[in-house]
């Protein structure tokens, strides 16, 4: 869904009215439903060592999709007609309440915050706007960025803009015949080229070095 809402944008096509509310609902849903099928299989039984990896890589996808959809929110929001703003407000809170802490600091992310709380004024506690004021104020951790970098790499492609829709990599990160991995810190994956031009320009750039730093230290705490 969030790579289809990518595509909408990259082709410039004009939405039918009430088209951009149901993709937002759709995402919600989808969303709610992954984030409660993760949580029952966190909350069952603890059994052994290769169910806890198997809990630690659930969790790191349930990150991976709010920091896509967040995205996908942003996205959206800019589509004609425009989706009303406490759609937009509810739907981007419900990807970072499910997300890393650091989604609520990440610059599109927090562009989309202060246009909403603009937008919607001053509301009573509890209400969207209320929610998206006090998100404003977050204030960014140094770890933020491989944060929201180390969700993003979890995916079959690490460009959170991707529009390609027949020809992602795979299920998982460097599992398609198609998928292209980042040469300098050899953790992100990518399903082409041109994900991996665009995710460079986009900031893999800046968190290449410290994305290839942590999975050394990864591997050196491993013994492998």
């Amino acid at each position: 869904m969030c790579r289809f809402i990518h595509s909408i944008a990259a082709s410039s096509l004009a939405m039918i009215d009430g088209s951009v509310d149901a993709l937002l609902t759709a995402m919600t849903c989808m969303m709610t439903a992954a984030a409660s099928v993760i949580e029952a299989a966190l909350t069952d039984e603890a059994g052994t060592a290769s169910m806890g990896a198997q809990q630690s890589a659930m969790r790191r996808q349930l990150c991976a999709m709010s920091v896509a959809h967040a995205e996908a929110v942003v996205a959206a929001a800019a589509f004609q007609p425009a989706p009303s703003d406490i759609d937009v407000a509810a739907v981007l809170l419900g990807a970072i309440w499910h997300g890393p802490s650091a989604l609520a600091s990440s610059p599109p992310v927090q562009q989309a915050l202060q246009s909403l709380a603009e937008r919607l004024g001053v509301a009573a506690e509890g209400s969207e706007a209320a929610a998206v004021a006090a998100l404003l104020h977050r204030e960014p951790q140094p770890g933020d960025g491989l944060e929201l970098a180390q969700a993003a790499v979890t995916r079959s492609c690490a460009y959170l803009r991707c529009a390609n829709l027949a020809g992602e990599g795979g299920p998982a990160a460097g599992q398609g015949t198609s998928s292209l991995r980042c040469s300098k810190c050899k953790v992100a994956w990518y399903c082409g080229t041109a994900c991996s031009h665009g995710d460079w320009r986009a900031g893999h750039r800046r968190m290449c070095g410290a994305l290839g730093s942590a999975r050394l230290a990864g591997q050196e705490s491993t013994g492998r």
